[in-house]
């Protein structure tokens, strides 16, 4: 049995699945995603789509081509796909307020591993070749709907 609850999919392995993410979540013991969790989930969301555009815009003003965003291949995600003059960069995009710190230490170390093997995938997916390949992180810090400052670490995997 699966029942469809606001961009949630509720399973009957008392885990909750996002439909965008495949984020699992814990259901309570009436099998329903707390409503307070699936709002928050939803919110972030829509920070991280907001941030997603906002790091594009930056990209096309710094003369970085965009080549596909939320590319998503089984449980994997890449929020940008880019070319950097023949570079091809994979881009984690973090949205956040300050108070939590600089996009790069929001990254754990393994992932960036996981981008490159991601941009791999994409160009065989695309039926690429690239002979460089350049995992940067861009953090948009502040509220994306209102006043907000990005933030361009590149070359970090």
């Amino acid at each position: 049995m699966v029942t469809v609850a606001t961009d949630v999919v509720v399973e009957e392995l008392h885990r909750a699945t996002c439909v965008k993410c495949s984020y699992r979540g814990e259901l309570r013991a009436d099998k329903t995603v707390a409503r307070e969790d699936r709002n928050r989930h939803v919110d972030w969301h829509r920070r991280l789509d907001g941030a997603i555009d906002r790091a594009r815009e930056y990209l096309a003003t710094v003369g970085v081509t965009v080549l596909d965003h939320q590319w998503t291949m089984d449980r994997a995600f890449l929020a940008i796909v880019a070319d950097d003059h023949g570079v091809l960069v994979v881009i984690d995009v973090r949205a956040h307020q300050e108070r939590y710190g600089a996009p790069l230490d929001l990254m754990p170390g393994g992932k960036r591993k996981v981008m490159r093997r991601l941009g791999q995938l994409w160009l065989g997916q695309h039926g690429l070749r690239r002979d460089q390949l350049r995992v940067d992180v861009i953090g948009v810090l502040g509220e994306p709907l209102g006043q907000y400052t990005i933030e361009h670490v590149r070359g970090v995997g």
